[in-house]
C-alpha cells in the first residue's frame, strides 16, 4: 500500500487501496477548435469545464481526475450529459457512495503522486496503490452528509468574508475619491473663516512653488517656464483649491538602466528602482544597485527621499502604480520620478491621488506593442492642488482610515486562510473516522444496510472484476 504507515481505524472500517475499488481511463480527445460554444453540453478537462459542445459522451455524472499539467491530480464531479477530454482520468466505481469517494480523492491530494516530466502527469500506475480507510456504506452516507453540512457553513462564511473584502475595496476608493475632492476633512478656507484668520490658497502656493523652482534651477541652459495647463472642462474644486498638472508643479524625470554589459556599473551603493518595485508601496531598499561609474555613464539620476515614482510600462498591473521613495535612489526607464518633496509638499498626497486615479491612468498609455505612458503624458496629468495645510490634514485622515482598512483586510485574509485549513481538517477527521459524533455514528450503525466495510470491499472487488471482464478497454479513434 502507498502513503506510508497506516493508523488505527474505527471498528467496521477497513484499509484498502484505490486500485481495489476503482478503475480509471482517459476521456475522448476534443480540440478547442472542435468545441461548439453555442453547444449546451459542458466539456470537462483537468481544469474542470473548458468549453461546450453540441454532443455528449456520458449520460451520467462522473468523477474525474486531472491527468496532466498544472491541475494534475485535481478532482472534479461533472454534471450529467457531458464530454470529458483526454486531459482527465475518468473514475469508474461500484457500490461505494460516489460522494464519499469524491471527498476521499480530494483528501488524498493526488498531485503528490504525479510524475514530473516536461509537465506533471498522473497515471493509474500511480493512483491504484494509494491506500485509504473505507467506512461501511451507511457511515459513508452519514459522513458525506456531515461534510456537506460543514462545508456549506464554511462556504457561507467564506462568501461573507469575500463580500467584506469587496466592501473594503469600495470603501478605500471612496476615501481616496473624497480626499481628492475636498470632502474628507474641513477645507482650509472653512477653518480660516471660522477661526477668523488668513490662509494661503493653492494658487498662491503654486506661485511660490514656481518661484522656488526657478531660483533652484541649476540645469543646463536657460530655465524654461512650465506650461500653464488649459483647465477648461475640468470639474469645479472646493474654495482655495486649483487644478495644476505634474509638469507645472514638479520636475519630472524618466530614468534609465546602465549597460548590463559592464559589470563595473553594477553592485555599487546607489539603489536603482525597477518597475516591478513600483507597486503602491514605500520603497526602503531595492533589488539592484549601481556604482558611481554606472550613474555617470547613464541618463538616470539620484532622486531624494519623498520622490513619487509612477510606473509607465506594462500591460499587467504595473502601469499606473505608484511608490514613494523612503531612500535616495535612481529609477530605470520604466517609471517616471515626480519630485514632490523638492517643493515641500507631502508626497503622500500625490501618492494617494495616483492610487485613486489608477484605472484612469492606465487608459492614458500609448504604443502598439505594449501600452505605455511617457514623460509628456505624465507632465500633462492634472491633479487637484489644495492649500498645503489642508494636504497635510488630508494625508493624516486618509492614513488613519486606510490603516483601519489594512488591519481588517489582514484579519479577513487570515480568516480565509483558516477557513481553507479548516476544510482540510474536516476531510482529515472524516477519513480518520473522527467526524461523526456519538449520536450520528449510532444512527449510521443502526441502519438496516450496515455491514462491516470488509464485506462491502469484497462485493466491490467482485463487481469490479465482472465489469472489467465484460468491458475490455479498446482504443477509440476520435470522431466529432
Amino acid at each position: 500500500m502507498n502513503d506510508g504507515a497506516l493508523y488505527e481505524l474505527p471498528g467496521g472500517w477497513v484499509w484498502t487501496t484505490l486500485g481495489d475499488i476503482i478503475s480509471v481511463h482517459s476521456g475522448k480527445g476534443l480540440t478547442t477548435y472542435q468545441m461548439d460554444q453555442s453547444g449546451i453540453f459542458p466539456v470537462y478537462g483537468g481544469n474542470g469545464i473548458t468549453g461546450y459542445h453540441n454532443k455528449f459522451i456520458f449520460e451520467e455524472s462522473k468523477l474525474i481526475i486531472g491527468r496532466v499539467g498544472a491541475k494534475c491530480g485535481a478532482v472534479h464531479k461533472t454534471s450529467p450529459k457531458c464530454w470529458i477530454t483526454d486531459n482527465a482520468l475518468i473514475v469508474d466505481s461500484w457500490l461505494i457512495d460516489t460522494n464519499f469517494l469524491f471527498h476521499v480523492l480530494r483528501n488524498l491530494n493526488l498531485n503528490r503522486f504525479s510524475v514530473s516530466t516536461a509537465q506533471p502527469v498522473i497515471s493509474s500506475r500511480k493512483i491504484y496503490p494509494i491506500s485509504f480507510g473505507m467506512a461501511p456504506l451507511s457511515e459513508q452516507r452519514a459522513i458525506v452528509s456531515k461534510i456537506e453540512q460543514l462545508f456549506s457553513d464554511l462556504d457561507n462564511g467564506i462568501e461573507n468574508f469575500k463580500a467584506a473584502q469587496k466592501q473594503l475595496k469600495i470603501y478605500r476608493q471612496a476615501v481616496l475619491k473624497n480626499a481628492c475632492e475636498g470632502k474628507l476633512v474641513p477645507t482650509e478656507a472653512e477653518l480660516a473663516r471660522n477661526e477668523g484668520r488668513d490662509y494661503e490658497p493653492a494658487d498662491v502656493l503654486l506661485v511660490r512653488i514656481l518661484e522656488e523652482r526657478r531660483e533652484k534651477w541649476d540645469g543646463k541652459g536657460k530655465y524654461k517656464e512650465p506650461k500653464v495647463p488649459d483647465k477648461n472642462g475640468l470639474p469645479e474644486l472646493p474654495e482655495g483649491w486649483i487644478w495644476s498638472n505634474f509638469g507645472q508643479a514638479f520636475n519630472i524625470y524618466v530614468g534609465a538602466t546602465p549597460s548590463r554589459k559592464r559589470p563595473d556599473y553594477w553592485g555599487g551603493q546607489i539603489p536603482l528602482v525597477s518597475s516591478g518595485e513600483v507597486a503602491f508601496c514605500k520603497i526602503f531598499q531595492t533589488k539592484e544597485t549601481i556604482t558611481e561609474l554606472g550613474l555617470t555613464n547613464s541618463s538616470t539620476e539620484v532622486h531624494p527621499q519623498g520622490t513619487v515614482l509612477l510606473g509607465m510600462i506594462g500591460e499587467g498591473k504595473t502601469r499606473g502604480q505608484a511608490a514613494i521613495l523612503e531612500i535616495a535612489a535612481c529609477n530605470n526607464q520604466n517609471s517616471a520620478a515626480i519630485c514632490v518633496s523638492e517643493v515641500g509638499l507631502p508626497p503622500e498626497y500625490i501618492f494617494y491621488f495616483l492610487e485613486s486615479e489608477y484605472e484612469h491612468t492606465r487608459t492614458m498609455g500609448s504604443g502598439n506593442n505594449q501600452q505605455a505612458l511617457n514623460k509628456s503624458r505624465v507632465q500633462s496629468m492634472f491633479f487637484p492642488l489644495p492649500p498645503l495645510a489642508e494636504q497635510c490634514r488630508i494625508v493624516g485622515e486618509v492614513e488613519r482610515r486606510l490603516s483601519i482598512c489594512d488591519k481588517m483586510e489582514v484579519t479577513i485574509a487570515e480568516s480565509l486562510q483558516k477557513a481553507e485549513s479548516m476544510r482540510q481538517s474536516i476531510l482529515k477527521k472524516a477519513f480518520e473516522g473522527k467526524l461523526l459524533n456519538e449520536k450520528e455514528l449510532e444512527e449510521a450503525r443502526n441502519a438496516p444496510d450496515w455491514e462491516p466495510a470488509e464485506k462491502l470491499l469484497e462485493r466491490i472487488r467482485q463487481e469490479k472484476q465482472i465489469n472489467e471482464n465484460n468491458n475490455k478497454p479498446t482504443r477509440r479513434k476520435t470522431h466529432v
